[in-house]
């Protein structure tokens, strides 16, 4: 979404995660070769999406001089009902990331010891999908604390729910962030219709107290850097 947004702004250009040049089966390529399309490119500001790279992100913002991070999160429970729909592999493999994390791809890339610990000990053979889903939203939010940009300057978390109910302000803020001149209509666009949408899901009441902590910790986070933007 936020993409499509920056997209519309004349001194963007957006690298989406369908764009062949960028990505192979929505994989990043080879980091040089990403630097060189991002030369190629006239606009101001450029955006690319890690969407299997977000462990990663720590170091790219070094490798990229100037970069910035925009991480942007949304409630579990519509995160989980919107996986539920959307994609084959209910469980994010789960099964065999309590196993070993390289075994699920790049989805148990980046994972600490500490975080794996806590996957483990809420983990059982017969954990149903939900739960599931929404383990996978925990511990990949959990990357945003480990690589410390809660405290980075060059990182911007930015709250899904507000975001949508406000969009026009945000986008200006994000816009500032990343450099970009303020335009309006550009998020003219965003809706908010995706809150809440569904019927909230049965998640396993331990692996729901996890993630209503993690998204407290997130909020926290969230309120300080990005919540003054409509006072």
């Amino acid at each position: 979404m936020i993409m499509d947004v920056i997209e519309r702004h004349p001194d963007s250009y957006v690298f989406k995660e369908s764009d062949k040049r960028a990505y192979d089966d929505f994989e990043m390529r080879a980091i040089e070769y990403i630097r060189q399309l991002i030369d190629g490119v006239i606009p101001s500001f450029v955006l690319i999406k890690a969407l299997q790279e977000a462990h990663d992100l720590y170091w790219m913002l070094d490798f990229f001089e100037g970069s910035k991070v925009i991480w942007m999160y949304r409630d579990y429970r519509d995160v989980v009902n919107s996986n539920m729909q959307r994609f084959k592999s209910k469980r994010n493999y789960i099964d065999e990331i309590v196993k070993d994390p390289r075994r699920g791809f790049w989805r148990g890339l980046g994972m600490t010891s500490e975080t794996l610990s806590i996957v483990r000990q809420h983990y059982s053979d017969d954990l149903d999908d939900f739960s599931a889903q929404a383990l996978f939203w925990y511990y990949r939010n959990q990357l945003f604390f480990d690589q410390h940009f809660d405290t980075d300057e060059r990182s911007l978390l930015i709250k899904y729910e507000p975001f949508v109910k406000n969009a026009q302000k945000y986008v200006d803020f994000i816009s500032e962030f990343v450099g970009l001149e303020p335009k309006q209509d550009i998020a003219k666009k965003v809706h908010s219709s995706s809150i809440r949408k569904s019927t909230s899901p049965n998640i396993r009441s331990d692996i729901a107290l996890l993630c209503d902590q993690m998204q407290n910790r997130l909020d926290t986070v969230f309120n300080q850097q990005a919540g003054k933007i409509v006072d």
